[in-house]
């Protein structure tokens, strides 16, 4: 008898290579896909390619934190979808119903391998043709290979759909995510758009001793202390040590940054080598290539594989959380080790062969020495590196670089936090114009809600209005943390970059609307907290339930209580008067 997921298509691009696969019936909807595969000699893999249909009924869009907000159906000659190898993305792939359920969702449990999960929509069959691409990308030459993917067509919200998915990474394929540490929660300083390169120690220390007191415990200093000048380049990076017109004395400045009560990270681009570090000379011949050509300003990317590239770095960071006594890094451009037309074929220099194998055991090695030191540091890694196995090693994840970008900031939440569970999931860097209004302040803010917010301006130079609206917004997030992270969370309608997101933990219901869409409410609660980041001046509540006697209180974006009064609310629709930024909680009598 034919089973849902048949037929399939193999396509195997490896001469007198044999692919053969099994299937294990998790459950009616639940099947794993063993697929092994056997090349006849050691060589590079070509492309193996699994195909799919899914019959056209009740399908809507695809789900994917690669997707960039790109969710239509296409058609199949131009299908979308996620690429993910170790440092870049996760191999997931969904598709939903309009309603936001799941319909099918594909996973592999190799996330190390190169490989691709795209779909599009068969117009001759009215069918959805999924491909699931293995060694999308060069790999270090194999006999053997295999892996399992996981098909699920459980009729569901995707989120738990997802979420099982995690679940199975984390214990079935081996990539049990990291400890978080309680600081990795805690809101933060970064110094990124409010300086960028321009960074010294002094003006740092100005903003830590405003942001402490806005409800900031961390501050990462970004770019530019490696380096004289403001100038935007890698050219410098490599050898690591401060500027010191900018930083004389580092362990001075992190014991200032303590002495506050505030932890100090620092970043670095774990990849880069600038030509104008002495690094450059030392490794030059130990690279994947080039990163940017600019001349005497260019930036190559090392390669990992040789031990004495790992042993450096390592070093490099063992030196600078002991010696200056810094509390965590942000390790960036992770994605950047990446194979390319000028990384040498081979070297008996090497230790390992396969790039990726290579990148796991750096931040292995790199994270166990830490570890060593300091069981608590704190480890920033930045979207696309956000996948199973990255997570055995960051406690921190930040949504990718978009500035002055609500929208970004909260379709990657949504993404993010449906993805990674219990992960320290952080907002991008908010920044602002002066001359904004305050309500606009707090949609940006409200954009990054159910995660940990990063701040990124002049806090002695924004306006008094927008100063009450951010102390206003930390006041909130670090009184309800526990709900905000810990709750059960659900991003709603993909489609429209998560329209609404709610998290309910004890009784308590926090929700914040990005658009016109009603909070449905269908069970007893005792309090629940309703943000408006719609740019109107309503929330919309649906109850599906009578409730009894409770107290409605109305606060404007700064916190100002505008109304409040008793009410009993019947099974039907209701339309609170929010202004632009502010909220509504409901507390039972």
């Amino acid at each position: 008898m034919k089973l849902w997921y048949e037929p399939y298509q193999i396509i195997n691009q490896n001469q007198n290579a044999t692919v053969q696969t099994s299937a294990n019936e998790i459950s009616k909807e639940i099947v794993e896909l063993r697929v092994a595969v056997k090349l006849p000699t050691v060589c590079v893999p070509q492309k193996i390619t699994l195909i799919f249909q899914t019959p056209c009924v009740d399908l809507y869009s695809i789900w994917g934190t690669g997707l960039r907000m790109r969710q239509y159906l296409p058609a199949d000659w131009s299908k979308i979808g996620s690429s993910a190898s170790l440092a870049s993305g996760e191999p997931l792939h969904a598709i939903l119903s309009q309603n936001g359920e799941n319909r099918i969702t594909f996973a592999l449990s190799d996330a190390k391998t190169p490989c691709k999960i795209c779909s599009g929509v068969n117009e001759e069959s009215s069918t959805v043709l999924t491909e699931v691409i293995l060694f999308k990308e060069p790999v270090a030459p194999i006999d053997h290979y295999e892996v399992t993917l996981r098909l699920d067509r459980t009729q569901e919200p995707f989120g738990k759909t997802v979420a099982r998915v995690d679940a199975w990474w984390q214990t079935d394929c081996g990539y049990p995510a990291a400890y978080v540490p309680a600081a990795a929660r805690m809101p933060v300083y970064s110094t990124w758009y409010s300086f960028h390169n321009d960074v010294s120690a002094e003006p740092i220390v100005k903003q830590c001793e405003m942001a402490k007191k806005m409800g900031m415990d961390t501050v990462i200093v970004d770019a530019g202390w490696e380096m004289d000048g403001p100038e935007r380049t890698f050219a410098y990076c490599g050898d690591w040590s401060p500027a010191v017109s900018k930083f004389p004395d580092m362990k001075a400045f992190s014991d200032r940054i303590h002495d506050m009560g505030m932890k100090v990270m620092f970043w670095f681009s774990v990849p880069f080598v600038g030509k104008r570090s002495k690094a450059y000379e030392t490794f030059k011949d130990m690279l994947l290539g080039i990163h940017e050509d600019a001349g005497e300003n260019s930036c190559y990317r090392l390669d990992p594989r040789y031990p004495e590239v790992r042993s450096y770095l390592v070093n490099i960071y063992r030196h600078a959380l002991m010696e200056w006594g810094i509390d965590g890094f942000k390790l960036d451009f992770i994605d950047s080790f990446k194979l390319s037309a000028d990384t040498p074929e081979s070297d008996p220099r090497r230790d390992i062969a396969s790039l990726e194998d290579a990148v796991d055991q750096l931040l292995k090695e790199v994270t166990e020495a830490l570890c060593e030191i300091n069981p608590e540091v704190l480890i920033e890694f930045r979207q696309t590196y956000t996948g199973p196995v990255i997570r055995k090693y960051g406690n921190m994840f930040r949504v990718f670089d978009c500035p002055n970008d609500s929208m970004r900031n909260r379709f990657a939440m949504g993404e993010l936090r449906t993805l990674m569970g219990g992960a320290a999931v952080h907002s991008d860097m908010l920044e602002w114009h002066d001359d904004d209004t305050g309500e606009s302040v707090a949609r940006q803010l409200l954009s990054t809600l159910f995660m940990v917010p990063q701040i990124s301006v002049l806090l002695d130079e924004i306006s008094e209005e927008h100063s009450w609206v951010l102390k206003n917004h930390l006041a909130f997030w670090r009184e309800h943390q526990e709900v905000l992270l810990d709750g059960e969370f659900r991003a709603y309608d993909p489609t429209a970059h998560y329209s609404l997101m709610t998290s309910q933990k004890d009784g308590t219901i926090i929700a914040a609307a990005y658009m016109d869409t009603p909070l449905e409410i269908g069970e007893n609660f005792e309090k629940i907290i309703f943000f408006n980041a719609t740019a109107k001046d309503r929330l919309t509540l649906r109850f599906e339930i009578p409730t009894a006697a409770h107290t409605c209180r109305v606060y404007n974006c700064m916190g100002e209580l505008i109304s409040e009064e008793t009410k009993e609310f019947s099974k039907g629709i209701y339309d609170l008067p929010v202004s632009d930024g502010g909220r509504a909680e409901i507390i039972k009598v």
